[in-house]
């Protein structure tokens, strides 16, 4: 047995060896992240030499898929770090650390203008933690978007006041939206008619009309009406939908397919979009003690076979759809939609309904980005008002792949299920105010609450009764699901407007997250679908929903929660998963 003299030199020997290791590792490092730049740098004076890297790939044997993007720096990579094997995930880190680089000089071209341009990069890359630093911003550029934690503020804030022509053109534009949403609203057929004798309306024949709800027998009676223009134009603003029969088909068809995943629009007029998302733990934190957490974001990912998936990324199982373009996009390989520009078309383009006032070159489909651009398509917004332009772009879904980039999508749609309702637009329209919009009125900005957290879907031989905790003044007590809220009063009865088919020996009911179907429905009841029928089917793992819109056919997959109340992810694999 060693004595403690022993055990001394030992540790001494230890530190040594451990100090030796250190200066190698800070040395290696300091290497590294010189070769990187001097390799940037490199590629930018070689590809000016026509054909000069295309015949050095050759002869080294290295073969790439050209997207005709600039971001694929893996050739290089293998071309300058020889000694990495071709399917090393270094390749694929380095490549994007190389991407970053190259955002980086693009961005502040005059920073690098100079002999200490190397050093220049290697504190760049430095500062921003290096190959995995890196690798995190070249996320943040392709699927970020602004923090989601931080609420609006429901102070009022004072604007600056506008200027003349500003003020011309705000109206100029506020107009069009009305005029847009009046125009859908005078096409509807509506969800009841009622003989309120004769009645003043507007010269749109709209009159906005006050009514009190019997909680005894459930009728309505009219109690006061106006035309007042300011009133009709609130009203209009805030019950109307869009209509996208104007709206160029290729941006129609990003909107349709992202329309059941956005957050609904009371969230938004109550300062709350940033808590509809779940977090997720993606690592710990040594200096602050305490874990990294990340939202849940939707992503759009249109594929290379036509399809178009949108889903959450960090979930196992969420909200999930498909949709078959009509018209499909042909993309060389799977592409997703930045995360900033999904965000602008939700927030701008749809809450705030400014949609109308735009246009898009081209009209039909996506165009290849620009040569200077990192990205693979892009497709040019044009505000029909103010002239503006905007960029929306498409990246490889290669390039934010990491342990930390998947999402779901459907194992199989090879799926069993122990009940369907083929259901028209008018019994989905019911079933939309009075349960859904219930739902979502009666939490408000308590949609969060632990309550809140499930619903059931229970299906009859003639009825669909949505149940959940929303308290009532004659709750009647707690069922076997544990739901406060159900009974008559939660069924849409079937009146000629569907048809429901129920499988013997199984459970006619689903019980999902409440958050992942309100703005399925909401859309569904609302918005211009084609045809009069939406199927929807479930069983104890999954609700499926399956509709068309002018642009596509789609596919909702809805997964069910298990008995502690998490999405079951049964029939959902990752996509995208490093």
């Amino acid at each position: 047995m060693a004595n403690e003299q022993e055990l001394s030199q030992q540790l001494q020997a230890l530190q040594d060896r451990a100090e030796q290791q250190h200066n190698l590792a800070e040395s290696s490092r300091e290497l590294l992240h010189r070769n990187l730049a001097e390799t940037y740098f490199w590629w930018r004076e070689a590809r000016n030499e026509a054909g000069y890297l295309d015949r050095l790939y050759a002869e080294n044997n290295i073969t790439y898929r050209n997207t005709g993007n600039r971001y694929n720096f893996s050739p290089v990579v293998r071309l300058a770090f020889p000694r990495i094997r071709t399917n090393d995930v270094t390749v694929h880190n380095y490549s994007k650390a190389l991407w970053a680089i190259d955002n980086e000089y693009d961005a502040h071209r005059q920073r690098y203008d100079n002999p200490s341009k190397i050093n220049v990069i290697k504190a760049f890359i430095h500062e921003n933690g290096g190959v995995d630093g890196l690798k995190e911003l070249v996320r943040d550029a392709v699927d970020g978007e602004p923090d989601l934690s931080a609420a609006i503020s429901k102070k009022a804030t004072k604007s600056k006041a506008l200027s003349e022509d500003a003020a011309l053109l705000k109206r100029s534009e506020e107009r069009k939206i009305l005029k847009n949403k009046t125009h859908l609203l005078k096409a509807s057929k509506g969800f009841a008619t009622v003989d309120a004798g004769a009645l003043a309306a507007t010269s749109d024949d709209l009159v906005v009309l006050l009514a009190k709800r019997s909680k005894r027998t459930g009728k309505i009676t009219l109690i006061a009406s106006t035309t007042d223009a300011e009133i009709v134009e609130a009203v209009v603003n805030e019950c109307g939908e869009l209509d996208l029969s104007n709206t160029p088909p290729i941006l129609r068809l990003l909107i349709e397919c992202l329309r059941p995943h956005i957050v609904p629009h009371l969230i938004h007029k109550l300062g709350l979009r940033g808590k509809f998302y779940d977090e997720h733990k993606i690592g710990w934190d040594d200096i602050a003690d305490k874990a990294i957490m990340r939202p849940e974001r939707v992503r759009l990912v249109i594929r290379a076979d036509g399809s178009i998936l949108v889903s959450k990324i960090l979930s196992d199982a969420s909200l999930t759809t498909v949709s078959t373009p009509k018209n499909p996009i042909a993309v060389p390989c799977d592409i997703l939609l930045r995360g900033n520009d999904r965000n602008w078309i939700e927030t701008v383009l749809m809450n705030e309904a400014q949609l109308p006032l735009i246009s898009c070159e081209p009209s039909d489909t996506l165009a290849d980005a620009d040569e200077d651009k990192s990205a693979i398509k892009q497709l040019k917004l044009v505000s029909q008002s103010s002239g503006h332009t905007r960029n929306i772009y498409f990246y490889e879904t290669d390039l934010i792949k990491d342990a930390h980039s998947y999402q779901p999508m459907l194992v199989d749609d090879a799926i069993g299920y122990a009940w369907e309702i083929k259901a028209k637009k008018k019994f989905i329209d019911r079933f939309y105010r009075q349960s859904v919009q219930a739902w979502l009125n009666g939490y408000g900005k308590h949609f969060r609450h632990k309550k809140a957290s499930r619903i059931g879907f229970i299906v009859g031989a003639d009825h669909l009764e949505l149940q959940s905790h929303f308290e009532s003044s004659d709750t009647p007590g707690v069922n076997e699901d544990g739901f406060t809220h159900y009974g008559d009063d939660c069924k849409t009865l079937v009146q000629r407007d569907a048809v429901i088919t129920l499988e013997p020996a199984m459970k006619h009911k689903t019980i999902v997250a409440p958050l992942d179907i309100i703005e399925l429905f909401t859309m569904l009841a609302k918005a211009q679908t084609v045809g009069d029928e939406v199927i929807i089917r479930g069983n104890d793992l999954v609700l499926n929903v399956s509709y068309e819109t002018a642009t596509a056919t789609h596919e909702a997959y809805i997964p069910a929660l298990d008995e502690r109340g998490n999405r079951n992810d049964a029939l959902f694999v990752r996509y995208n998963d490093a």
